[in-house]
């Protein structure tokens, strides 16, 4: 996924577990969020950070993504305030159809 967001131009930060995303959403102005639904260390999930950034700013776009996506998990994500939640084989598609990242 970062070669792809790259590719399109943006900047990218990556985290590996939850509390380094906080750190690295807390620190700098994102405008979107694409959060992996299983997280590292276990005891968070891409649940968590979608709440986390919605308490924070409510205002961004937050994308959850699983590599084994079922409808009550996107329905989940929905509800806590992720705008979609798709399956890590299709990001690259949803982003081009959302316009987060175009053709290069």
């Amino acid at each position: 996924m970062e070669g792809v967001l790259l590719n399109a131009g943006h900047k990218v930060d990556v985290a590996h577990h939850a509390e380094h995303a906080i750190e690295l959403f807390d620190g700098s102005k994102h405008t979107f969020v694409l959060t992996d639904l299983n997280l590292r260390p276990a005891g968070k999930t891409g649940f968590d950070i979608i709440v986390y950034v919605r308490s924070k700013k409510p205002g961004i776009r937050v994308w959850l993504m699983s590599g084994q996506i079922q409808e009550l998990t996107i329905q989940k994500a929905i509800e806590l305030g992720a705008e979609n939640a798709v399956d890590k084989l299709d990001v690259p598609d949803k982003l081009k159809a959302h316009r987060i990242i175009h053709d290069t």
